[in-house]
């Protein structure tokens, strides 16, 4: 395995490990495979792809193409494996290749975007936001409506009075 510290120029050999991380991946080489041929540990090589990953903005279309395409076709290869089992009704192998397609439906972008609107408790019409102003004029138009025994038990006061209810209110 490679020394880690904190050695002259070992920032830039770690970008051009992770670099070669990534075209390996791409050509196909498991992380362990890539491990052994950069000296480094399977977890490490699975960290350096990832990490060159993440670094979207250095990471080319024709790259990050590369890579869909070669997860795409990995996910094939497993998806072909349990299908026919899977097309027989066992559980397990169903659930396995329900999985494997979802996966890939994330991978190549097939969920839309789930849109969330607040609606009204029907579920049909859009909410509205009150501001303070009509908020407060539907509260007393409703408090106003209420009868003084409705106003009472709302008030939680069982002897009839209506504490903490406005005086212009009924």
């Amino acid at each position: 395995m490679a020394k880690r510290g904190n050695y002259r120029g070992s920032k830039e050999r770690a970008k051009e490990r992770r670099n070669r991380s990534l075209l390996m991946r791409i050509e196909g080489q498991s992380y362990r495979e890539i491990g052994r041929a950069l000296d480094i540990s399977e977890a490490q090589a699975h960290r350096d792809v990832m990490r060159r990953l993440l670094e979207s903005s250095r990471l080319t279309d024709i790259e990050a193409g590369q890579l869909r395409e070669l997860e795409s076709q990995r996910l094939d290869i497993l998806l072909s494996s349990v299908w026919k089992i899977a097309s027989h009704g066992h559980l397990a192998a169903v659930d396995r290749a329900q999985r494997l397609i979802d996966q890939q439906s994330r991978l190549w972008g097939a969920y839309a975007p789930t849109k969330i609107a607040s609606t009204d408790p029907s579920g049909k019409r859009e909410y509205n936001v009150l501001t303070d102003d009509e908020y407060n004029a539907r509260l007393v138009a409703l408090l106003k409506s209420l009868g003084k025994d409705e106003l009472a038990a709302l008030a939680g006061d069982t002897m009839g009075g209506a504490a903490g209810v406005p005086a212009d209110v009924p």
